[in-house]
């Protein structure tokens, strides 16, 4: 068919279609490219659902979080309720609450404190010697008044989170921490639990690598095919074609 010159100088043939450099490549190599494409497909998708398994485990720690609390918001509400019906004074049913929210763990070594709206510490399982104390002018390294931030938030907006920092359980090197605070107006107190952030970080980086692992089992999967269906096609089209070098050379083929 005639050929015609574009512009650009690449040939075209008479409709206007140009020739695919893909054409020209040999069968193996367009499987190749195939592959390929496959594999950066896998990687992006891969990449996609690493990132909203990163979101979804975040979003179910501050679930777990938000859980807590209100299951420490019940049993205070069960207390006020026996001082509201006069069986029990105040002191009573906080002293009562208290030694249940005191005992209260959770995730291993995670628990519950309370501070009241001028940010004294009412409970703080792990360093009870902070009860009683007015903790409004403490500050982590950064300098960030954590408590107050509690107050604040919950005065604000009822609950909310709050990122500081803060010692794990038996040391002394403040780490990332982020807390869910809300109020328990009858009493006005502040409930908190919060969770590290090294600890959701290495949930993630496992969840991704988990990820990656099979993600990797299923690019080598397609890469050990797509090499088997290239030879179990490769190999018969060239021994096809040197049979027909032969015919075309005078040979005779064999029946």
């Amino acid at each position: 068919m005639p050929r015609a010159v574009r512009e650009d100088g690449l040939a075209r043939d008479e409709t206007g279609a140009s020739p695919s450099w893909l054409k020209r490549l040999p069968l193996s190599a367009r499987l190749g490219a195939l592959a390929l494409v496959a594999l950066l497909a896998l990687g992006a998708l891969s990449a996609m659902a690493a990132r909203q398994q990163a979101r979804a485990l975040e979003e179910g720690r501050i679930a777990m979080l938000r859980a807590v609390v209100e299951s420490v918001l019940s049993i205070a509400a069960r207390e006020a309720a026996e001082e509201q019906a006069g069986r029990a004074s105040r002191a009573e049913a906080q002293a009562s609450a208290l030694r249940a929210i005191r005992a209260l763990r959770y995730g291993g070594e995670e628990y519950v404190f309370i501070t009241d709206l001028q940010a004294r510490m009412v409970l703080h399982p792990i360093r009870p010697a902070l009860e009683g104390q007015d903790v409004g002018p403490m500050r982590d390294p950064t300098g960030f008044p954590l408590f107050r931030a509690f107050v604040e938030v919950v005065q604000r907006a009822g609950s909310g989170m709050v990122p500081y920092l803060w010692p794990r359980p038996g040391s002394e090197q403040p780490v990332e921490k982020l807390s869910f605070v809300q109020g328990f107006a009858p009493w006005g107190w502040v409930v908190g639990t919060g969770v590290y952030v090294d600890d959701l970080r290495a949930a993630q980086r496992g969840a991704m690598v988990s990820l990656a692992g099979i993600a990797l089992g299923v690019a080598l999967v397609l890469l050990l095919l797509a090499l088997w269906i290239g030879r179990g096609i490769t190999r018969p089209l060239a021994a096809l074609a040197g049979r027909m070098r032969g015919l075309a050379a005078g040979e005779l083929a064999a029946p």
